[in-house]
């Protein structure tokens, strides 16, 4: 399963993540990029989309801080 995720709605095919990225993991597929399994998460096709079309949601989940208001007070 590819780690980067495509928003086909943004995406315009132009092929800016094909040409950067170092694992070749994007191809196009009709006139949309797809992300095969060699993706890395190294992030170099985010900064070069035009249109903000891939993101990496499994690295946006880890940015998130559990509540940890029920162990106040707990010593370990």
């Amino acid at each position: 399963m590819a780690i980067v995720s495509v928003d086909k709605e943004k995406c315009t095919g132009c092929g800016a993540c094909i040409d950067i990225c170092p694992f070749g993991a994007p191809s196009l597929e009709g006139d949309t990029v797809v992300v095969n399994d060699q993706c890395t998460a190294c992030g170099a096709c985010l900064d070069v989309c035009p249109v903000n079309a891939l993101s990496l949601p499994e690295l946006e989940l880890a940015d998130t801080k559990p509540d940890l208001t029920d162990y106040e007070g707990v010593w370990v």
